[in-house]
Formats: C-alpha cells, structure tokens, sequence
C-alpha cells in the first residue's frame, strides 16, 4: 500500500511517502525497535524511567514480537508503516472474545515522534482496522492520543471502562480508559 501525504512542513505542495505494508516474520527485529523507541519516546518522563526501561528493552520487545508473528492470528494483523523509506512506525489489531465490547481491538499503533503529523499513524490505522468497530485501551491523561483517536471516531466508552497496571513498579498504579467506536 502507497499512500502519500501533506508534510507538518510549511510548504504544502511537500509531501511524504508513507508505506504501510502487513508485517512479515523477518520484520521482527524492525518492530521490536521501533516499538522500544516509541515507547520511550510516548512515556519517557510521563511514568517511572524503570518501568519505561522494562517495557522498552529491545531483547524482550524481539521476544515478544517473535512470539506474535509466529502465530497467524496476530501476524496477520501486524502493519508495518515506512516514512520516506524508513521503519517509523507498527499497528497492531487484533480479533476479541465474544464478550469484548467490539470485536476487533487496536492493541498497538505506534509512531516515531518526528513522524507525528505526517499521515503516518492515520494510514497505519486505516490499514489495521479500516472503518470497522474497535476498541482500545490508551493510558489516562495522554491528551495527544486522545484527541488523535477522536478523530478517527473513537470516545470514552460509557460508563468508563479503566484497568490500573503498574504495581510491580511500587505504589504508583497507572489507569487505562478504553476508547470505542
């Protein structure tokens, strides 16, 4: 998939290649950093440098995303997304249980912080979940993404729907809100 998109630049008449493509098992390693690298950049000084650390450890994020391109069922919804002919960012959908409050989940969509604004995360989405019912979780106070997924018709689910993690990095317990549409 090709898709070409107005830069953030002041020139409009620039534009981007945007590349979105599905994720292959020699992708792996590709996805492990970018995924470390955007979680560093999304959370860096927002939650503690430990558990920011652990999240983005490049040989467990290689792990885990082994694991979930050896299976078809992940793999299949696994999108890689390409800036300008470089690795800038990765979507994750996934189908859910019966008793999810949609059927498809858009467990991961990450970008590169100097691709915000590019169309970048706009095509990844699109390739991952197209127009179809989602539901995601996306931690409390995170404005930017908020306001990001409103525009593609996300919204709080009502009544709020939250999960709190974090206890294995002391008192502090951080919420996620999920978001439908």
């Amino acid at each position: 998939m090709l898709f070409r998109s107005p830069s953030k630049s002041r020139n409009p008449a620039v534009t981007r290649d945007i590349r979105i493509r599905p994720a292959i098992a020699a992708d792996a390693e590709t996805l492990a950093r970018i995924l470390a690298n955007a979680w560093r950049e999304t959370y860096g000084g927002i939650l503690p440098e430990e558990l920011v650390a652990k999240r983005a450890d490049p040989d467990q994020q290689l792990t885990w995303w082994r694991e979930q391109l050896a299976d078809p069922a992940t793999a299949s919804g696994t999108w890689l997304g390409e800036l300008d002919g470089e690795p800038a960012g990765l979507a994750l959908a996934r189908a859910t249980p019966e008793d999810a409050p949609r059927p498809l989940e858009l467990k991961l969509c990450y970008t590169f912080a100097a691709s915000h604004g590019s169309g970048l995360s706009h095509a990844l989405i699109e390739a991952a979940i197209g127009d179809r019912p989602a539901w995601l979780w996306m931690l409390h106070g995170n404005d930017r993404a908020e306001a990001f997924y409103r525009k593609h018709g996300f919204h709080r689910e009502e009544p709020w729907d939250t999960r709190e993690w974090g206890e294995a990095f002391g008192a502090t317990r951080y919420t996620d809100i999920r978001l439908v549409r």
